[in-house]
């Protein structure tokens, strides 16, 4: 009865003994005691996870959140830096300019009324010009209100500080530049000061240019839009100020210029302090931010943890019941392998078998661990899902399918490699009986060469080769769905149709090769000169067009367009050339000027072309006017084309009067065409569009076979010896036969070479300097005379003109015009008539009107004259009659001149 007792006793307390002592479970019941350790493991690695991500992660994002506030803060510097640094660019073009100096000096009206107009102001933004001598006299001063469209009093505060003694008025050197913020009682002001210049950046300095702008809530909200931020100024020294504001002027200083508070859990705040022109502190700008950063970095921790626990807890079970399957499945099929292995191994392809129900990978060849470069004990830890990147709810779709239908899977999947690359693959599955149980066997093949080549041909397919900008088919993709995406959200874009002027002229003059590193260099400064959300696209040749989406207003454009020109004032420098390359831009709004692409793109085509007509280097808005304008053109160059075989052209001449003498010298040989239907037409209409076709090459050589056959019939009719001159384009002064063009010329007209000048303008020089050096000195062996046409209108200068091989100088006739209008124009004229002079080349006029005029220029010793004033371009048949009748006592009676 006792040892009954007993083991009754000891049974009944056998459940608490297991209960409070867990560690003799592991010893009872072997089989749980890697589930207990994989427990315990998880435990550790959760509380491990937890603090540390706390300590580490979180504070990690607020630190990138505090780095991405302080980046914009720093940015919206750059927003007003921006803006003070864009009118320091419009303060430095009117700083050089020789009417500006002159007007310091004399005060002219008709400078203010040419260039201080109204209209100036809004178009660059200002509120305030200022031309201040050095004195502290005020030669100029004007406001105007920008929001109110209207002239507005000078600010007084400024008025008072531009003594002689003020850094704005005072400058001592032509580089000077005083720019920066100034507060005033009005407001903070952005203002730049620089001394007033000559064209040529020279002195002395007698005065300054003084422009500004108010920043205002309107310019802070344009600067907010501009930079994308939530963006306010507050000014050091305003009266009413909010009570952040207060709190946060005396934490900014000089050493800490930005300061970042949280003031919630949804919002953090930058403030940064601006100093003033002087160094001193002038504004806060202050920068409101979302902390989605922060709170994304809430739920990313917590999802780190999450993930990595379920994927231990998960890794861990189909570990262990892997390993508990593996151990036992080896016993039964060891001489298996052994066949599987020597047949597989070899194999190129990769070949899996997985689980069916576990996905583990139970058996992969040498390719496997060859693509993905596993070693073969790390394979088999792997599942298909460590491996695979693509959609594995689709994956486990199929799989799935092929279980129970036991069909075949054959698609392209993403495989991941050990270091974290993707590589394209083909995957071939079946269902198999392997070792008693159904496994997957999988046959894939690596595709990545032939997926490397669909991109590359993908790539070639919407990228133009060259520039590496989108082509013509991305470009109207790109449209497409941006109009698709502003037709439902009401928003305005704008197609901008850009095209280089006389690109055709690079091409022949320096070859093909640096035509490609010019549109190469041109794609680069337009994808600086836009947003990154916007397109630049390639069409073809040196035809650009951009896609300017989600803009505010049709200034937005202007803005772009300005950019653009302005980025092309900088010389291109191209394999040891330089050169000096404009661009013609037109301008389409959706949905005003089209609601589709294909529309948008030809009126934008059809702007660029209005530009080009408007002298090129500008641009210009879409009107319905100008279809009317490009179907003329159209028909007039169809008609132009076959002028010449139609001898539709004929020549006009106008005499040249030697000024000492009153003989005629010297004819201009001037092309006309006689338009069957339109009747006579300009020149000015037709000679640049025969430049831009090309047509200007045969035409040209029509006019010098013409021009040197009419002069050697006047000799032969028994006249006195007269020049030809003859005006020789871009495109014929660009190729390089034309010196053996006007040798056959001479020989077949039997034209002796000192009867002939050919005219060249400063442009196709200044085009290629050292190739038209080449091409005169050919020209001048022919024994012909050379001269600089429209001279004072280009670029050239003293070093210029002194290395060029030519006789003669015309003056243009813009300048002798204003000789008795313009003080700067008489100044010009008898400056470059003393200059040829001086480097002993002959001066003609050009442009003649008045006696006043040949008067001037016959006491400045100018050796000859051509304009209406003497005689009017003739025909051969009335020159002929006026070279009869000349009258060279009354200087070529005029009149009998006009009434022929």
């Amino acid at each position: 009865m006792r040892l009954k007792s007993t083991n009754s006793t000891i049974t009944n307390t056998l459940p608490f003994t297991h209960k409070s002592c867990p560690l003799k479970v592991l010893f009872m019941f072997p089989k749980a005691r890697p589930l207990f350790l994989i427990a315990a493991i998880l435990t550790v690695i959760f509380l491990f996870l937890h603090f540390s991500s706390r300590l580490i992660l979180l504070k990690s994002f607020a630190q990138l959140e505090q780095d991405y506030v302080t980046e914009n803060v720093k940015r919206s510097f750059s927003a007003i830096t921006n803006d003070i640094e864009q009118i320091n660019t419009t303060t430095g073009d009117y700083a050089g300019w020789d009417d500006a100096y002159a007007f310091v000096l004399n005060g002219n009206e008709a400078f203010i009324k040419a260039n201080l107009d109204d209209a100036i102001f809004p178009k660059l933004r200002l509120n305030l010009i200022a031309y201040v001598r050095n004195s502290g006299e005020m030669v100029f001063a004007k406001g105007f209100d920008l929001h109110k469209g209207k002239e507005s009093p000078f600010p007084f505060s400024l008025h008072k500080q531009l003594t002689a003694a003020s850094p704005f008025v005072r400058h001592t050197s032509a580089d000077s530049v005083l720019s920066g913020i100034l507060l005033l009682p009005e407001g903070p002001l952005l203002i730049v000061s620089r001394p007033v210049l000559t064209s040529a950046y020279k002195g002395p300095i007698h005065g300054a240019i003084i422009m500004g702008r108010f920043l205002g809530v309107a310019e802070v909200a344009r600067l907010a839009d501009i930079s994308h931020l939530d963006l306010s100024v507050f000014s050091i020294n305003a009266p009413l100020q909010p009570p952040e504001i207060k709190d946060i002027s005396p934490i900014l200083s000089a050493k800490n210029t930005i300061s970042i508070r949280s003031r919630s859990n949804e919002t953090i705040t930058g403030y940064g302090l601006i100093n003033d022109i002087f160094g001193k502190p002038a504004l806060i700008a202050k920068v409101d931010m979302r902390r989605n950063i922060y709170n994304k970095g809430v739920g990313t921790v917590n999802y780190f943890i999450i993930w990595i626990i379920g994927f231990c807890l998960i890794s861990a079970l189909i570990g262990y019941f892997m390993y508990t399957k593996l151990v036992i499945s080896r016993k039964k099929r060891k001489d298996t392998e052994e066949r599987y292995h020597s047949v597989i191994s070899q194999a190129s392809d990769i070949i899996l078998l997985v689980d069916s129900e576990s996905r583990c990978i139970l058996e992969a060849n040498a390719a496997f661990q060859k693509l993905l470069g596993y070693s073969f004990e790390e394979t088999g830890a792997l599942t298909l899902n460590d491996v695979m990147v693509d959609d594995q709810t689709g994956v486990e779709w199929h799989i799935n399918r092929i279980l129970s239908e036991g069909t075949c899977f054959l698609g392209e999947q993403k495989f991941l490699t050990k270091d974290g690359k993707t590589v394209a693959v083909e995957l071939n599955a079946n269902l198999i009986s392997y070792a008693d149980q159904r496994v997957l066997c999988m046959v894939i093949r690596d595709i990545s060469e032939r997926e490397k080549l669909e991109g590359e041909l993908m790539h070639m397919a919407n990228y133009d080769s060259l520039t590496g900008l989108p082509n013509r088919s991305l470009f109207l993709d790109r449209l497409n769905q941006s109009l698709f995406k502003n037709e439902r959200s009401k928003k305005m874009l704008s197609v901008v149709y850009l095209d280089l002027d006389q690109f055709k002229v690079i091409n022949d003059t320096f070859g093909h090769h640096i035509g490609d590193l010019l549109l190469k260099e041109v794609a680069i400064r337009l994808r600086g000169s836009v947003r990154k959300a916007d397109t630049v696209s390639r069409l073809g040749g040196d035809e650009f067009t951009l896609i300017l989406d989600d803009i505010a207003a049709p200034e937005d454009s202007v803005l772009v367009a300005d950019k653009i020109l302005q980025a092309f004032t900088s010389p291109f420098s191209l394999d040891n050339h330089e050169m000096f390359v404009t661009a013609s831009i037109g301008i389409t709004l959706f949905p005003t000027d089209g609601d589709t692409a294909d529309k948008l793109l030809k009126n934008s085509d059809t702007a660029m072309y209005h530009a080009k007509e408007k002298g090129r280097n500008n641009y210009q808005f879409f009107s319905e006017e100008m279809n009317a304008r490009v179907s003329e053109r159209l028909h007039l160059e169809t008609g132009l084309r076959h002028a010449l075989d139609r001898n539709e052209f004929l020549l006009h001449y106008q005499p040249r009067i030697e000024v000492t003498t009153g003989r005629i010298v010297g004819v201009e040989a001037l092309i006309r065409w006689q338009h069957p239907e339109k009747g006579m037409i300009s020149p000015a209409t037709f000679i640049p569009l025969a430049e831009e076709t090309g047509l200007i090459v045969p035409i040209g050589e029509w006019v010098l076979r013409t021009a040197c056959a009419q002069n050697k019939a006047w000799q032969d009719a028994g006249f006195q010896k007269i020049h030809v001159s003859v005006n020789i384009s871009v495109r014929q002064f660009a190729r390089n036969n034309l010196a053996s063009t006007i040798r056959d010329i001479l020989k077949e007209t039997g034209l002796a070479a000192s009867c002939l000048e050919l005219e060249i303008t400063e442009s196709s020089i200044m085009l290629n300097p050292e190739q038209a050096v080449s091409t005169l000195k050919e020209l001048k062996k022919l024994g012909v005379s050379i001269s600089i046409d429209d001279f004072g209108t280009g670029y050239s200068s003293l070093s210029h003109l002194k290395n060029l091989p030519v006789d003669i100088l015309k003056v243009d006739q813009s300048f002798v015009k204003g000789i008795h209008e313009n003080k700067s124009d008489k100044t010009l004229v008898s400056t470059i008539i003393n200059m040829g002079h001086s480097l002993g080349l002959s001066i003609v006029a050009e442009g003649v009107e008045t006696a006043e005029q040949l008067s001037f220029l016959g006491e400045r010793s100018c050796q000859e004259v051509q304009g209406f004033f003497l005689s009017k371009p003739l025909s051969s048949e009335s020159l002929q009659t006026l070279m009869g009748s000349w009258d060279q006592s009354e200087f070529g009676n005029q009149q009998k001149a006009k009434e022929i």
